[in-house]
C-alpha cells in the first residue's frame, strides 16, 4: 500500500511542488552554501544500501570535518547507524502502523527544519517520499537528489544526480556526494563500526558453540532475503546439503545467520542436515552479525544486507543473484564467487520498478545447483586458500 501511494499520489504532487518552488526561487536567494555547516544524510529502506553508503558518509565527513552530519532513516536501521563515527545525529522513522507513522513524519520534521539544516542529500533511488521529506525540511536550501527515470523525483531538487544503472550502487551513491565536492579519487571501502563489547560478545558466542577460529575453518550462511521478493531466496534444502558437503569433506564449522522472523527456515534448514550447525538467527546485533561475518572465511548469501556487510568486513562471499543484478549489488573485490545466469528476464527487480516482481518462477535461482556450487568452493577457496 505505502508504495502504491508514493508511486500515483507521489509523483503528481512532486510535479506540483516542484513547479511552484521554481516559481518561488526567482525571488530567492541562492541556496549553494559553499561549507555547508549542517548536512543531512536520508536513506530509508534498505540496511545493505546503509552498508553500500559507508564510503560516502565517510568520504562527507572527512571533506567537512566541523560540520553537523545528520542521518534520517527508518526506526529498523538504528542498529546499523548507532555509533556510526561518521554522523552526529540520528533521525528515525517509525513505520509501526498508520497513526504512529503520520506522527513520526509530522514530529521529525519538526525537529529537522529546527536544525536549519543547510544540505540535504536523498539516497533514495525511487521513493517520492523522501523527496517530499528534503523539500518540506529543506525550503530554500540546497537539496540533492537522484534523477532516476520514471520515479517524478527530480522536481523537487535543486541539484539532480543522474541515477547510474551500469556501475556498483556503492559507486552511485557516491555520486551523489560528489556534488558537495567529494573527489572521485576518495573512494574507498570501509567496514562496518563495531565495538569491543561486540567483539567480546561474538567471541564468547563462538567459544559457547566450541569454535575457535584460530584452529577452525569458519562458514557463515544467511539464508533469507528480507520481505522484498522472498522468491530470490535459495532453497532450504540446497543450503543444507552444501552445508552437510563442506563439514564431511572439511570438518568446517557452519552458523546461520537471520533475524528473529526467519529463525523458522533458518532451523527448517538445519533439521534437513546430517551434521550439526549453529543457529545465530535473532541472536546477533547488526554490529555483532559483522564481527561475525569478519572472523569468518566464507559466507554464503543472497544479496541482501548480511552480504553487503561480508563485502564490507574483507571476507570472501558467495553471492546468489537472478531477480537483482550483481553489477549493482554484487560484493567488490576479485576474491568472491558470484553465481548469475543473466537470463533474459533477469534482472526483474530494479530501481526503475520500485524493486517490485510478480515472478512465481524464479528459475534464475532454482537453476543454481548444489554440485557448481560446491565444486567452485572447493576448487576456488576451500582445497587452495584455507587452513585446513
Amino acid at each position: 500500500i505505502i508504495r502504491v501511494v508514493d508511486y500515483y499520489v507521489g509523483i503528481p504532487t512532486c510535479f506540483v511542488i516542484g513547479i511552484l518552488d521554481k516559481f518561488l526561487n526567482v525571488f530567492r536567494k541562492s541556496v549553494v552554501t559553499a561549507n555547508p555547516e549542517k548536512i543531512l544524510l536520508i536513506k530509508t529502506w534498505g540496511m545493505g544500501n546503509i552498508v553500500l553508503m559507508l564510503p560516502t558518509m565517510k568520504a562527507v565527513r572527512e571533506k567537512y570535518p566541523d560540520a553537523q552530519i545528520y542521518f534520517f532513516s527508518l526506526k529498523n536501521n538504528r542498529d546499523i547507524l548507532e555509533g556510526n563515527p561518521y554522523m552526529d545525529s540520528f533521525f528515525s522513522l517509525d513505520m509501526d502502523g498508520l497513526r504512529i507513522f503520520i506522527s513520526s513524519v509530522i514530529e521529525n520534521i519538526r525537529l529537522l527544519r529546527k536544525e536549519n539544516i543547510d544540505c540535504i542529500l536523498d539516497f533514495d533511488q525511487f521513493a517520492r517520499f523522501t523527496a517530499l521529506l528534503s523539500f518540506v525540511i529543506g525550503i530554500g536550501k540546497r537539496r540533492i537528489g537522484f534523477d532516476t527515470r520514471g520515479q517524478g523525483k527530480r522536481y523537487v531538487f535543486t541539484d539532480l544526480v543522474d541515477y547510474n544503472n551500469t556501475q556498483h550502487m556503492s559507486k552511485t551513491f557516491y555520486d551523489l556526494a560528489r556534488v558537495i565536492g567529494i573527489a572521485e579519487e576518495d573512494y574507498q571501502s570501509v567496514k562496518v563500526p563495531y565495538s569491543g563489547d561486540d567483539l567480546f560478545f561474538v567471541n564468547g558466542f563462538l567459544k559457547t558453540h566450541g569454535i575457535d577460529t584460530q584452529k577452525d575453518i569458519l562458514i557463515g550462511i544467511h539464508i533469507g532475503c528480507g520481505p522484498n521478493f522472498p522468491n530470490r531466496r535459495w532453497s532450504c534444502e540446497k543450503y543444507a546439503q552444501l552445508a552437510d558437503r563442506m563439514i564431511e569433506e572439511f570438518n568446517v564449522k557452519v552458523y546461520f545467520t537471520g533475524t528473529r522472523s526467519e529463525t523458522d527456515i533458518v532451523q527448517n534448514t538445519i533439521s534437513l542436515m546430517d551434521n550439526k550447525a549453529v543457529d545465530a538467527s535473532g541472536r546477533l546485533s547488526i554490529k555483532q552479525m559483522a564481527v561475525i561475518i569478519e572472523e569468518s572465511d566464507i559466507f554464503f548469501s543472497s544479496d541482501t544486507g548480511p552480504l553487503h556487510i561480508a563485502s564490507a568486513m574483507g571476507t570472501t562471499v558467495v553471492g546468489f543473484f537472478g531477480p537483482n543484478t550483481p553489477l549493482l549489488y554484487g560484493p567488490l573485490g576479485d576474491k568472491n564467487i558470484v553465481y548469475y545466469k543473466g537470463l533474459p528476464c533477469s534482472p526483474c527487480i530494479t530501481n526503475y520498478n520500485a524493486k517490485k516482481s510478480d515472478c512465481q518462477d524464479p528459475i534464475c535461482i532454482t537453476s543454481i545447483e548444489v554440485d557448481e556450487v560446491y565444486d567452485d568452493v572447493v576448487k576456488r577457496i576451500l582445497s587452495e586458500n584455507l587452513k585446513r
